[in-house]
């Protein structure tokens, strides 16, 4: 087998598994409706939304809604971004989401933030030079270090 099949292979394995993850969120699973468990953090911050939504008077003073973080960043793209095929270098907007993730994060927290991982990026749809695209970054979880040093420890 050659190298260009053996790719071919594991490009669509990770496909089918993209699939079936994105079935399971979204609850199909087998044409049957899926409800995963929610593990006890997952429903505590879910009632303390609730909480800071209906009744912000009683909610935590260190809670705040996901949407009140919300950071956008619109542009058009130009032809020194794109790459040989004519398209838009994907690693121009791979730069582009760190940078308004790494900015919202900043303001956010109010402090330089410490970048992990990167899990997967998949582009779904080519970016044409011209096309205008929206980014659009939110943060998700926040917490102080010594938690996440704890965390890691444990």
């Amino acid at each position: 087998m050659d190298v260009f099949c053996q790719r071919q292979a594991v490009a669509e394995a990770r496909r089918t598994a993209r699939q079936q993850a994105n079935q399971h969120q979204r609850g199909d699973v087998g044409g049957e409706l899926y409800v995963g468990a929610i593990d006890a953090d997952a429903r505590e911050g879910i009632r303390a939304a609730r909480r800071l939504q209906e009744l912000p008077a009683l909610a935590p003073t260190d809670a705040v809604l996901m949407p009140s973080t919300c950071q956008h960043n619109t542009f058009i793209c130009q032809p020194q971004h794109r790459n040989t095929s004519g398209r838009v270098f994907g690693g121009f907007l791979m730069r582009r989401a760190y940078e308004l993730a790494f900015a919202t994060t900043y303001m956010f927290g109010g402090v330089r933030p410490a970048f992990h991982k990167v899990e997967e990026i998949t582009f779904t749809r080519p970016v044409d030079v011209g096309d205008l695209l929206r980014l659009t970054s939110t943060v998700v979880h926040a917490s102080h270090m010594s938690e996440q040093k704890e965390r890691v420890r444990n």
